[in-house]
Formats: C-alpha cells, structure tokens, sequence
C-alpha cells in the first residue's frame, strides 16, 4: 500500500488576451487567444490516456476555460479551487508592465529581483502563494491516494511549488525553469514525499507555440 504512487499533472492555464498584452490579470479574468484554445485541445489529446480520474481548477475563468476540453473528453467534472488562484495583484491588476514599474519602480524591482519579500500593493505576497500552493498538494494527496488527478493554475503559483520541491530558496523563483501556457508537470508522490517527474514541458504544443514571458 505504501509503495502506491499518487501522480499530480500541475499546469498553467492557457495563453490569454492579457499575457498577450503583457498585463497583469491576478484575480480578474481575460479571453483566451485563438491560440489559447488550441493550446487547451492539445492538453486534452496529451491527458486523455493517462488515466487521471479527478480535474481540479483554479476558480477563475482562463483556468477553467482551460480544464473544460481534457473534462469533455474524460466525462469528469472540474472542481474548482480558490486557492489555486494566481498571485493577487491587487493595484497592478490590469496594468501594462510598463505601467506598474513607472508607477511603482521599487515595488517592481523587488517582483523582479527581491520576490521573496515581494508583497503586490494592495495584494498577496509570493510568500503567501507559495504557501497555499504547497497546501493544496497535501490536501490533495490525502484525498487521492493512489490515483492521478490534473489541476490547472497559474504561473505564479506553479513556480513558488515547483522551487519549493527543488529545494531552491523562494528567491530563485524566476531562474527556474520556464511554465509556457499550458506547460505540463508531474509531480510522483511515493511515500508521501512529492518529487518532481516533468518540469515546464510543452511538447504536447508543437506547431501551436506557447509564450515564455513571467505573466500573471
């Protein structure tokens, strides 16, 4: 029974208008691009034969919209998921990244270069993603011991896990390796002990493309 091994697809939503635009979209939502929806039919053809018996979501729209192509094909339902949500962002909500490091150049040096300390005006703290993140995966092992189950979520919260489970400090967030839209990684837990499997793929979007720039 101990040796059971729990997968965990953990994904980024699809490309939207937004990450388009290069705007910071926290807790309010935009379309996705054409891309974007095939990126999440390409998602969909790449899970259907893992056996994942469970879909879990953030609760905002780009997630969600994300999830529905892999649910359809599965015959699953989405459970959606507050604390999967990406970073609040709070004042920079659905600003332009020229915008918030004209306006808030120090705040913004520190999303940068300093993200351990880094809290959004008005907003969450990396920190507190991070946090909630590593929360969600414990919970959800506990509650599908054994099986495989896919969530999407957003960049944010990915690469605060995934640093964690590298044994990097929160500092390191953006060295990591890359989360494109809709980029694929497994997470094995064996004995309880969560251990990566794949980081940051995407080769499920070949001839589809995926954007690479840090956008929440």
């Amino acid at each position: 029974m101990e040796n059971e091994v729990t997968r965990l697809f953990f994904i980024r939503h699809a490309e939207t208008e937004w990450n388009a635009g290069r705007i910071f979209q926290g807790h309010l939502d935009s379309s996705l691009t054409a891309r974007g929806k095939a990126q999440a039919e390409a998602l969909a053809a790449r899970l259907s034969s893992e056996g994942i018996q469970a879909i879990y979501s953030s609760d905002l729209g780009r997630s969600m919209r994300t999830a529905e192509p892999l649910a359809v094909r599965l015959g699953l339902a989405i459970n959606p998921r507050r604390d999967l949500r990406e970073i609040d962002c709070g004042e920079w909500t659905g600003k332009c990244y020229e915008e918030v490091h004209e306006k808030w150049p120090l705040d913004h040096e520190n999303w940068r270069y300093r993200p351990h300390i880094h809290r959004m005006p008005g907003g969450e703290s990396v920190l507190q993603v991070q946090q909630r993140g590593l929360r969600f995966l414990d919970e959800i092992y506990n509650l599908h011991f054994g099986k495989t189950i896919c969530a999407i979520t957003h960049n944010t919260v990915l690469l605060a896990v995934i640093i964690h489970l590298q044994g990097r400090p929160l500092s390191d967030i953006w060295h990591g390796t890359r989360q494109p839209n809709c980029a694929l990684n497994l997470i094995e837990f064996r004995d309880g002990n969560p251990e990566l499997a794949l980081v940051g793929d995407a080769t499920h979007l070949d001839g589809i493309g995926s954007s690479e720039m840090q956008i929440v």
